[in-house]
């Protein structure tokens, strides 16, 4: 890529040239050329604090030619032409060993005992630029530790005063529990009220702790971080597909992490991202389950298999009919093979937990028309029926930066809950919207001036019976208005986006229909046992799943199955970018992967599989849609609609309302975890929220 030679500086650093671009400051600028320098308070997501002074350098001749005659910190200075920098003379060495001399000060000696120990910046700079000895022989001050939640444990006599919690919290979360109170030998980091005030990704804090002060309250004495080994891998609990990695020690996970990825999580992730592992364990399913008599008999696969294929043959006779359930968390994989099982069996009956009545024919209509990142630049935003803060946390970060940076408008319709950031509100009747569109609002005039804007509608907006004419109707209006990719479905779970780019969308609700057939299904991993109890008819309930819940106690047979960390598989995000999972571990006792139950059902069965079912799984996703043809790209396809003039449209004049979710019991795996049910029963107790 060619550079301009105006966005060019030269700088010299230890005595040799570099060319770098113009508006980085010292400390980026020898980060860009490979040039350690040590940081505490310093971080590329945060504003500049500059009050650790750990990134001192020598300037020798600045811009002026004059030379500094004191060291000065690389993070607030600017790059400038013809800048003399040295990282190693005699004054910057003399300079970082009285810094962490004075850090040192107050900070106690248990890295024997500490969580942070073999991550700890402080520990690590002390060793390459500390001095071999200390002076100080008075006694150390210490502090009360502060209660932030059942996540976060807080040792505050570690503290260093960096300051990145603290605005982490007021600048990139948008909500102020922590401060800085008090000043010389008295600072300290404090919240400014008892009652915290949570948001749903404080779990961040943790990892931006350079020192023990701030650490995981699950993790506390666990593991030491030599003992790990990581496995890079995707979440696959909201529709993002943030980028994590996951900590595992034998067969045991012992935390997860996030993964830089700019165009998706950026540095963070949510706290059921981090804290939801220990779900995985609890009510493990093992060995396959035949209940007789109101009582579960542990078998083995060929008992198991053999007893459901008895059962069927019998049940033909009486005309049995197969149906077939996915969750919001199942994978590309299993969804495939459980539609090419039910047309081996002769059967099209499929369904999904999370139904919708959106036309799936067309791509843009279920997938983010624009990327993650271009929200940033939105200037005007109308969320229908979406709480994007209690939905999708880290797509709010991003409606938070288009406010903050970009003065974007955010107007919200169906919900009234205090977001990170000023929203306004109007109201819960459809009909709102439809007069901004149609020129007959005050905000008609904000909408047309503004450059980039969007319309946002959630899964309330999905589930109405007229969503399909109200798509229609924004999709005229934006047409006439001539606005491509307004119109933006944000689905909160990346199975229900593996489903309708797959092609199956048939709703839990419309597969109940009254006839004398009797019915056989099979559950793939769901926790919502509406349907059986709306089906009072008695009918063979199979669930295949990793985890017990309310609803495999009601089914006949319990198959179990790999969980998301025990198998691989492929998913795809809000963007359209199709990612992949890693195996992590063995699983436990007699799990199966979910897709080669099937498979070999039909080889015990003496059904001869035809050759799509025995297709690796790859090829056969390839067969149905060309998504999956560049792996970790991001695709878009666009359409042009045309829409018939002078047709009749139907629109139901009801209010749009959006339920108040508990974020932190969402899905199967986090309403099984311990961690996150306490820290769901403080988010409900929790009604005072803080932002700016």
């Amino acid at each position: 890529m060619h550079r301009s030679k105006d966005k060019e500086i030269k700088l010299f650093i230890n005595k040799k040239t570099y060319i770098i671009n113009k508006h980085l400051t010292l400390i980026q600028a020898c980060s860009y050329l490979g040039i350690e320098i040590p940081r505490f308070c310093y971080h590329e997501k945060l504003t500049i604090a500059g009050n650790c002074r750990m990134c001192l350098l020598e300037v020798s001749r600045n811009e002026r030619g004059v030379s500094v005659p004191k060291p000065v910190a690389s993070c607030a200075i600017p790059a400038l032409e013809g800048m003399h920098i040295h990282n190693n003379t005699v004054m910057v060495k003399k300079a970082r060993e009285s810094v962490l001399e004075f850090l040192l000060i107050n900070h106690p000696l248990d890295c024997p005992i500490c969580d942070q120990g073999g991550e700890c910046d402080l520990q690590d700079q002390t060793m390459i630029f500390g001095n071999d000895r200390g002076r100080f022989y008075e006694n150390k001050r210490s502090l009360v530790d502060k209660y932030c939640g059942p996540l976060i444990k807080t040792i505050m006599t570690r503290c260093i005063h960096c300051t990145r919690c603290v605005r982490f919290g007021s600048e990139i979360a948008g909500v102020n529990f922590l401060g800085t109170t008090g000043r010389g030998y008295n600072t300290e980091i404090s919240s400014y009220i008892n009652q915290l005030s949570f948001s749903e990704i404080s779990g961040n804090v943790i990892d931006l702790c350079p020192v023990g002060a701030l650490t995981s309250k699950p993790y506390a004495f666990a593991a030491r971080s030599w003992e790990l080994k990581s496995v890079e891998s995707i979440d696959v609990l909201d529709s993002i597909g943030s980028n994590i990695r996951i900590d595992v020690r034998g067969s045991e996970i012992m935390r997860i992490l996030p993964r830089l990825n700019e165009s998706l999580n950026e540095d963070w992730i949510t706290d059921k991202t981090r804290f939801f592992y220990d779900g995985l364990k609890v009510q493990k399913l093992q060995t396959p389950l035949i209940k007789l008599k109101n009582n579960f008999i542990m078998c083995s696969w060929s008992t198991v298999f053999l007893w459901l294929s008895l059962k069927i043959k019998l049940l033909k006779n009486k005309v049995l009919e197969i149906n077939g359930i996915v969750s919001n968390l199942s994978d590309n994989e299993t969804i495939i093979t459980l539609k090419d099982f039910l047309n081996i069996k002769g059967s099209s009956n499929f369904y999904i937990q999370d139904y919708n009545h959106i036309n799936f024919d067309f791509r843009q209509n279920f997938l983010l028309n624009i990327s993650l990142l271009e929200i940033e630049k939105l200037d005007f935003v109308i969320l229908v029926g979406l709480n994007p803060r209690l939905e999708l946390p880290l797509l709010n970060l991003r409606f938070r930066k288009s406010v903050k940076y970009n003065k974007s408008l955010i107007v919200s319709l169906g919900f009234s809950y205090p977001l990170t950031y000023n929203y306004l509100s109007l109201g819960s009747n459809i009909i709102n919207l439809i007069q901004i569109l149609e020129g007959t609002s005050m905000l008609c005039k904000v909408f047309l001036k503004s450059k980039n804007r969007i319309l946002a509608f959630g899964n309330v907006l999905s589930k109405r019976l007229d969503v399909d004419n109200l798509l229609n109707v924004f999709k005229t209006m934006f047409l006439k208005l001539k606005l491509n990719n307004c119109l933006n479905f944000i689905n909160n779970y990346q199975g229900s986006i593996n489903c309708l780019e797959l092609g199956f969308s048939n709703p839990i609700n419309h597969y109940i229909r009254k006839n004398k057939k009797l019915k056989l299904f099979f559950l793939c991993g769901i926790d919502d046992s509406m349907f059986i109890k709306k089906n009072k008819e008695k009918n063979l309930y199979i669930y295949i799943g990793s985890t017990g819940n309310n609803i495999s106690d009601i089914c006949d047979i319990i198959l179990p199955a790999c969980n998301i960390v025990e198998k691989q598989g492929h998913f795809i995000n809000i963007e359209g970018r199709v990612q992949k999972t890693k195996f992590i571990k063995l699983p436990l006792g007699l799990s199966r992967t979910d897709w080669k139950i099937f498979i070999s059902f039909l080889c015990f069965s003496l059904i001869k599989p035809n050759s799509r079912i025995l297709k690796p799984r790859i090829n056969r996703l390839l067969e149905i849609s060309p998504i999956y043809k560049k792996i970790f790209y991001n695709l878009f396809i666009k359409y042009n609609l045309k829409i018939k003039k002078d047709k009749i449209v139907y629109i139901y004049n009801s209010n749009i309302l959006s339920p108040f979710l508990n974020y932190y019991a969402s899905d199967v795996i986090s309403k099984s975890s311990y961690l996150l049910a306490i820290t769901s029963k403080h988010f409900i107790k929790n009604k005072n929220f803080i932002y700016n």
